[in-house]
């Protein structure tokens, strides 16, 4: 690990029930550096913080501090303090009490001379005039420095909350862990801890790692931004890069508000979506599909014929310093924010600078599954249900006999119960009904966001199994639906040889 780097995980890895919450997690953070974890509940985020504090350990890799693996170390032995969403101050302890509490119970470490010239460790307590000195200055790092006999059931959110931060900062960690700090504060606290914490960090000079779901906290306050989902890393890097070149579509959608297009490389530095032609740089092959992503902020409205790309507006909404607009292309809708005020039903046209268009190489079009095994009536077990299934697939020539074994082109017989079998269902071949009884399993819709001419759906089963499905139709997040699928596009492939199942 360089010196640079105050702390390093590397492969990182931790399941639970089987499942894994994080994978393959490689990050090296810098001194004094504010890195921020984003990404929707369930990615993982919460669980490397909780695994950089010691109250999880991880099931493999390492994370490293100053040349040394901390992975298995308990809480108290790591340089370290976390800041948690619900503050657990002490309600019978005024704001002073509350700040000193650790202190009172740390012990110093120092270095003695005997009279003889030996030197010898030795452990004391704070002196009371030292208490009072780190407090102080605590309290007046964040702006609580004559709140000291107050009782903290006294004092707002915004306050409690800092006396949180005090409470972690006095006994001057290297890391500061803040779990979610202001996902209790009301919007406008929340935005003015938001600039106070970025002024802590400075005033501080130390690392903190903070973590949200939130991408406007991401982006206000971090210099790294780690973009995770489903317990792996998405994108690293400072907030610019992540707005501006995205790496896939999940992480477009996520970090503010984007226009996700199907599109298609067409000749040499040409790409089409919407029916039209952009002279664009790439490095994809010709006639490959890729993903495009515009920000609503890079369309222009113009007046109607001033440029090829024909539009109607068909909502409007005032967001204080520009209006946002819903305009429709053909079938497409987009999304575009213009200072100038325009009617709802006008034709118009728009303009794209085609160097503010991001290509991106296109995210799977299919659900991939491994080890999903088959039952005696050849249908695939998912935890929450079943899907049947062509087994004839599985071996080219092959046949299904009238007692449900697969027979091959030499009249083999397999029985297949139990196999386990990769799994390729694609976006599209999942039909989503609104009563859950309809459909062969039942999930909640976890995302929702629209790709130019279709909806992404993201749902997931009680067993956390996780499915993409293609719609028409948009869905609220939370959702309960049935998931039915169209046996004729899943394609599976069998694990292993199927001379163990011969008959």
């Amino acid at each position: 690990m360089g010196q640079e780097h105050v702390i390093e995980l590397m492969q990182v890895a931790k399941q639970f029930d089987g499942k894994y919450a994080v994978e393959n997690f490689n990050l090296a953070i810098k001194q004094g550096e504010f890195v921020t974890f984003l990404g929707p509940s369930g990615c993982g985020k919460t669980t490397t913080l909780r695994m950089i504090a010691g109250f999880e350990m991880p099931d493999a890799g390492k994370i490293m501090l100053a040349g040394q693996d901390i992975g298995q170390l308990p809480p108290y032995k790591r340089p370290v303090n976390t800041v948690f969403q619900r503050y657990a101050l002490f309600p019978h302890l005024n704001v002073f009490d509350n700040v000193a509490f650790g202190l009172r119970l740390n012990k110093v470490h120092i270095k003695k001379k005997l009279p003889d010239g030996t030197e010898v460790e030795e452990f004391r307590k704070y002196t009371a005039e030292e208490v009072f000195t780190k407090v102080t200055k605590a309290l007046k790092i964040v702006d609580l420095d004559e709140f000291e006999k107050r009782n903290v059931t006294t004092l707002s959110g915004g306050q409690q909350q800092r006396v949180a931060i005090a409470r972690a900062i006095v006994n001057e960690p290297k890391i500061l862990l803040l779990d979610e700090p202001l996902g209790a504060l009301d919007l406008k606290m929340r935005k003015e801890m938001q600039l106070e914490l970025k002024a802590m960090h400075r005033k501080l000079g130390i690392t903190f790692i903070y973590v949200t779901h939130d991408q406007e906290e991401a982006l206000t306050m971090s210099d790294t931004i780690v973009v995770m989902k489903d317990g792996l890393i998405q994108q690293v890097g400072t907030p610019t890069d992540i707005y501006n070149n995205p790496v896939n579509a999940f992480v477009a959608n996520f970090i503010g508000e984007s226009n996700l297009f199907n599109a298609i490389s067409v000749g040499a530095n040409q790409i089409k979506f919407l029916n039209q032609t952009f002279d664009v740089p790439h490095q994809f092959p010709d006639n490959e599909k890729v993903d495009v992503v515009l920000r609503p902020e890079d369309i222009e409205i113009k007046p109607l014929g001033e440029t090829p790309l024909q539009a109607v507006i068909t909502d409007r909404i005032f967001k204080g310093v520009h209006y946002e607009y819903n305009v429709v292309v053909s079938k497409n809708e987009l999304i575009v924010q213009d200072t100038k005020l325009f009617d709802l039903n006008l034709d118009v046209s728009l303009y794209i600078d085609p160097t503010l268009i991001h290509i991106m190489k296109k995210d799977l079009v299919s659900n991939v599954y491994k080890d999903i095994p088959l039952n005696d009536k050849n249908q695939l077990v998912f935890d929450d249900g079943l899907s049947d299934v062509n087994i004839a697939q599985l071996l080219e020539g092959s046949k299904v006999s009238d007692t449900g074994f697969l027979v091959s082109n030499k009249n083999v017989q397999y029985d297949l119960k139990n196999l386990k079998v990769f799994v390729e269902i694609p976006f599209n071949a999942i039909e989503l009904f609104g009563d859950p009884d309809m459909g062969q399993l039942v999930g909640n819709v976890v995302q929702c966001f629209y790709k130019g001419d279709h909806y992404q759906i993201v749902m997931r089963t009680e067993s956390e199994e996780d499915f993409i499905i293609d719609s028409e139709y948009a869905y609220d997040v939370g959702t309960k639906l049935g998931m039915k699928f169209d046996t004729s596009k899943i394609k599976i492939k069998a694990k292993g040889d199927l001379v163990d199942y011969e008959v």
